[in-house]
């Protein structure tokens, strides 16, 4: 099963317990996938080498990523500079990989397509 959350605003130091980060602007596209790195060093690295403003000192990572996303000081859209990196080079070869040595033996399967009942699930939706 796969778990999705989100987290809005969070700390710096709430951030900073995230070791990777899939960060996706409006739409789904991915503007930052991979590690933070200490103190959300290859984070801020990543986006200062791609036009944004260098971070201040005591700024939180997580607020200055999403203002530097959205700057007009900065016009370049981020998903659009993400697609073009070495790091989605090195993404797409990897997952073409995996897709393509798949063990079937391995292979996660579920007897079901909901972990819930239709019923538990409704229940839980009207709360």
């Amino acid at each position: 099963r796969t778990i999705c959350a989100t987290i809005h605003q969070p700390s710096s130091a709430v951030f900073d317990m995230f070791d990777d980060l899939l960060l996706l602007k409006k739409g789904g596209r991915v503007v930052f996938f991979g590690e933070t790195g200490e103190q959300s060093k290859d984070l801020i690295s990543y986006f200062e080498s791609h036009g944004a403003r260098r971070i201040e000192m005591g700024d939180n990572p997580a607020n200055w990523m999403l203002r530097e996303m959205q700057s007009p000081e900065n016009p370049k859209d981020m998903a659009d500079v993400y697609i073009q990196t070495e790091e989605y080079k090195l993404l797409k070869e990897s997952l073409k990989e995996v897709r393509e040595t798949q063990i079937e033996e391995l292979e996660i399967t579920f007897p079901t397509k909901f972990a819930a009942p239709a019923e538990l699930r409704q229940r839980l939706v009207n709360k």
